[in-house]
């Protein structure tokens, strides 16, 4: 009996985990096709900034694991919502 409610617990699981692999596959799908909207000077813009940042993180004042970690999710923070603001608007509106 415990090995039957085992295989139902891990079957649950499993189609727990499928829900949530389609979700983020949906999200995935949604991100790349939000990014094909952005216009090329906007992403030319992020990469120069974005490299400007991390050269800035690689610089010693920024030095250490702790810095590069902090700095690292500061700009995975800024880049999710610098591209939301720029899909949300049209270059020059």
């Amino acid at each position: 009996m415990a090995r039957s409610r085992l295989i139902a617990e891990i079957n649950a699981l499993d189609q727990r985990l499928a829900a949530e692999r389609g979700v983020l596959a949906s999200q995935g799908r949604a991100r790349i096709d939000r990014l094909g909207r952005v216009a090329p000077l906007w992403l030319l813009g992020g990469g120069l900034l974005a490299g400007l940042v991390v050269g800035r993180l690689a610089s010693p004042a920024g030095a250490g694991a702790r810095g590069f970690l902090l700095g690292g999710m500061q700009l995975w923070r800024l880049s999710g919502g610098v591209l939301a603001l720029l899909a949300a608007r049209p270059p020059g509106g």
